[in-house]
């Protein structure tokens, strides 16, 4: 920039921003997935997340998304502590701020050069722009890897949950086949399909018809209150359900059962959608709500729940739960209040046989109480990730070894004869067993800056001997299974690596930033007459870099639009921008506003004269460079006729004015009236008027 200064004086009017700069989202491959530290209740905001600017995967295309359109995937990482996990990704549904359209998910195990594929989904249809995925025999403490595209190369924000539940069996759509519960642990449905063989089970009730449902049945424990909320994985079905208490004792009790709760309150045909609103959604039982029974429609004081059920120990109960709208989506269940459920409680206990360390014998006791009156047929073990062996059966001592340390989760799930399933879960730590011979090594490398304070520097880190898989940290953050750290400023960092051991190695990596990339913009003038023209001026540095050029708006007033100095026309006052680009995508901007001045001459001569040697030998509009054109002059006499009309003349026409004939006779001398409508080059339009005398 040196040498410059003496054009500063002629700059007018320069406005400093912050430089720009565009790159891919951080989480754009496997290496550099987003870890979610707890996905117990995990919720993103609508539209957090972003496929916009992602990149192709290297990794193989998922079985059920469409071949050849995978291109801006995006990646997550978790570690599930129970052995259910549902996923759902919305795009632009009805109620989200997302713009995803048809999302598509797959889930892996196994490491980012080794991935296993679990499950996968994608949206076909494209009418709800909703995926979910249930997975129902997840490892506990093993790292998953999460995928998220559009299908047929669609980009967007989308929406992300994952919630943990301890399975149930699958749902059942007849009351006698009813899915037994034994406690109130939260589940997920992730399909709703199907009304079972018996299609007259809810008669008589509000319901009046399955379309797509499924039956629970459970027996009152502790006597107390009952509450719960379904959840509709779409947020704009309409779920319904019923509560019947069963006869006790009786030979079919499904077929005597006594109604005590119905819900089937909905969308109201011709309402406002505000109006239907308060029946859509989440529905229940919950405390604060007084009626038994909602009917369809929408009626006034209708909120899509019902009171809280009084159940008394011993007494039997079965809830229906109807998808009236046939999506095929599925729901969650939250249940509460202080009555309880029957059913065994599974226990057990841990100790070590030398110490709590990995590769040392850990020894798992069952205590579970037998004496229900419910016998239990089986016992089933999930020592969880690192374990060997990784499961267990039975109800005898489990002898185990870790061949990792850190934090565990230990499940012991009991299935009895009536169908009762339930699982315990005891979390516990696993020491180190690092040897001091340890071999384990690192290695970094650290990427630059793209541009000046664009935070896109990345750390790659590389462990080394030592017992894989690797876990990396950065300034003393938490070991995270992810090798590539993205988004990182200029700096100095020490990055560490650790095994499943426990062993850690530390490594200082820099990363430095090119020099900003400054522009400074101006014009000869800072405002100008209507249609006039100046010229603007631009410098950039350092003056190394090759730059594109690109001015707006494009209003048609400026010579070029990817040049540096373009001469601008005066079309009304315009702030302009300036974006330049160099070779490595760094871009900055500036902006400058020209003012425009609203003087808007015309000329009109107010006297005619046949001799030519006067100069007033004919009428016209005299203007400049400031109107766009004439639309129209009509001249008329004293009594209204018209004597004359041009159109649409451009302001430097030569074209023959009036003459002070009509029809090719001279008109009498004597005062006649003139109208002009002239539009201007900033597109305002005025109209003028005069008189003019004839000789």
């Amino acid at each position: 920039m040196k040498g410059l200064s003496w054009i500063y004086s002629l700059l007018s009017l320069i406005i400093l921003v912050a430089p720009l700069w565009s790159q891919a989202p951080a989480n754009d491959e496997c290496f550099s997935s987003y870890f979610i530290e707890d996905i117990s209740d995990y919720c993103s905001m609508a539209g957090e997340y972003s496929t916009e600017g992602a990149t192709q995967s290297f990794e193989t295309e998922p079985d059920c998304w469409p071949q050849g359109t995978t291109t801006n995937d995006v990646w997550f990482s978790f570690v599930p502590t129970t052995p259910g996990v549902y996923i759902q990704v919305a795009g632009a549904t009805s109620r989200n701020t997302g713009t995803l359209v048809q999302p598509s998910i797959s889930i892996y195990s196994g490491s980012c050069r080794n991935l296993t594929e679990e499950a996968c989904s994608s949206d076909q249809s494209g009418t709800d722009n909703i995926v979910e995925l249930t997975l129902s025999e997840m490892v506990i403490g093993r790292v998953y890897y999460l995928r998220v595209d559009g299908r047929d190369d669609n980009v967007g924000d989308f929406q992300l949950c994952i919630e943990q539940f301890f399975p149930q069996k699958l749902p059942e759509a007849d009351c006698d086949r009813a899915v037994v519960l034994c406690d109130k642990s939260t589940f997920f449905i992730e399909n709703l399909e199907g009304i079972g063989t018996d299609r007259n089970e809810v008669g008589g009730s509000c319901i009046g018809e399955e379309f797509a449902s499924v039956w629970y049945r459970w027996v009152v424990d502790q006597s107390g209150s009952l509450t719960f909320t379904l959840e509709p994985n779409n947020i704009d079905d309409d779920l319904d359900f019923a509560i019947y208490r069963l006869p006790s004792g009786s030979n079919d009790p499904c077929r005597e059962k006594e109604l005590v709760r119905c819900m089937s309150s909905g969308e109201t045909l011709g309402a406002s959608a505000s109006a239907n609103r308060p029946c859509q959604g989440r529905t229940g039982l919950r405390n604060g709500s007084n009626d038994i029974v909602e009917t369809p429609g929408c009626s006034s004081g209708d909120d899509n729940f019902l009171a809280p059920l009084d159940m008394i120990s011993g007494e039997e109960y079965v809830l229906i739960v109807n998808n009236y709208s046939q999506s095929g989506f599925g729901f969650s269940v939250d249940f509460g209040g202080t009555g309880t459920f029957r059913g065994p409680e599974p226990d057990f206990e841990i100790e070590a046989i030398q110490a709590f360390e990995c590769d040392k014998t850990i020894l798992f006791n069952n205590i579970t109480d037998t004496s229900n009156l419910d016998p239990i047929i089986s016992y089933e073990w999930s020592f969880g990730e690192g374990a060997t062996p990784l499961n267990g059966s039975g109800p005898d001592q489990q002898s185990v070894v870790y061949e990792s340390f850190g934090d565990k989760i230990a499940a012991l799930t009991v299935l009895t004869t009536r169908g009762c399933q339930v699982t315990q879960i005891l979390p516990f730590q696993i020491d180190a067993c690092c040897a001091d011979t340890s071999d384990l090594a690192i290695d970094a490398t650290g990427v630059d800056l793209t541009c000046y304070q664009s935070g896109d520097g990345r750390i790659e880190i590389e462990g080394e001997g030592g017992f894989p898989e690797y876990s990396y940290s950065v300034n003393g953050g938490r070991f995270m299974p992810n090798p590539i750290v993205s988004n990182l400023n200029m700096g100095t960092y020490q990055v560490g690596v650790q095994d499943i051991k426990g062993c850690e190695q530390y490594i200082n990596v820099t990363l430095d930033e090119p020099p900003p990339l400054e522009l400074e913009i101006g014009a000869l003038e800072d405002t100008v007459a209507l249609g006039f023209s100046t010229d603007f001026f631009s410098f950039f540095g350092p003056d190394d870099r090759i730059v594109s050029y690109e001015w707006s708006p494009d209003n048609g007033a400026l010579s070029c639009t990817d040049c540096p100095d373009p001469e601008v026309r005066g079309l009304g006052t315009t702030t302009y921008t300036l974006k330049i680009t160099d070779q490595d995508g760094c871009m900055t901007e500036r902006t400058l506003t020209l003012f425009t001045s609203e003087n808007r001459p015309y000329y009109a001569p107010n006297a005619l004269s046949e001799l030519s040697l006067s100069g007033n030998d004919q009428f016209k509009i005299i203007t400049n460079v400031a109107t766009d054109i004439i639309e129209y002059v009509v001249i008329f006499d004293r009594w209204g006729g018209e004597m004359y009309r041009a159109e649409n003349i451009v302001y430097d026409d030569s074209t023959d004015g009036w003459d002070g004939y009509v029809n090719g006779q001279k008109v009498n001398p004597g005062v006649f009236v003139w109208i002009a409508k002239i539009r201007f080059v900033d597109g305002k339009s005025f109209t003028f008027t005069g008189d003019i005398t004839v000789f």
